[in-house]
């Protein structure tokens, strides 16, 4: 592996790191401090992409390892933030219940049968960055005690809600039109 392949990988890594800190700051109610690690994560993920692919140094391990970290870090953020109160634990449900059944299908299509290489749809896109904008005006809510932010925060619950159900839905759909066509028919649609 070439040295400058690291670098994205390093980035990455970084996000791995930012994960237990962010956790405690805000179980602590350090509030500046969180919103601090995710605009930094933030940036690691912005940076890290747009070097492997400027570099040409994206390996498979990156490709791999990015969304995970990524989903490691929003999932604890969001953990966190239902368990302080910051948003209601029916929306942290919503978000996990909707990414667990998109693993547990993933896997299992991956595991027994030809079908793979499914990519992010705009809908699932859309629901990440929804979760994260919501995220973000959360943790500035905190950090400044500002309540001006709160019906923007309560409107963003609502979008996260319902762009979270609705690329669920448009996950399974796409899933069984690709699962029951036959393989030699795929198009590029595809799920999550």
């Amino acid at each position: 592996m070439r040295p400058a392949a690291l670098l994205p990988n390093i980035l990455t890594a970084s996000r791995l790191l930012l994960t237990p800190l962010i956790a405690r700051a805000i179980l602590q109610g350090n509030y500046g401090t969180a919103i601090a690690i995710f605009g930094a994560a933030g940036v690691t993920d912005a940076v890290d992409g747009a070097i492997a692919r400027r570099m040409g140094v994206a390996t498979r391990a990156g490709a791999y390892l990015d969304p995970v970290v990524d989903k490691l870090f929003v999932t604890v953020t969001y953990v966190c933030l239902g368990w302080t109160g910051s948003v209601p634990w029916w929306l942290v449900g919503l978000a996990l219940t909707r990414d667990a059944l998109i693993l547990a299908v993933t896997g299992t299509l991956l595991l027994f049968t030809r079908y793979g290489g499914f990519r992010p749809s705009v809908w699932g896109k859309a629901a990440t960055a929804t979760h994260i904008v919501t995220m973000t005006v959360v943790l500035a809510r905190q950090a400044t005690g500002w309540e001006g932010l709160t019906p923007a925060t309560e409107l963003l619950i609502a979008a996260a809600a319902a762009i979270t159900v609705w690329s669920g839905l448009h996950y399974a759909w796409t899933t069984a039109r690709r699962v029951t066509r036959p393989p030699d028919s795929e198009d590029s649609e595809q799920g999550n």
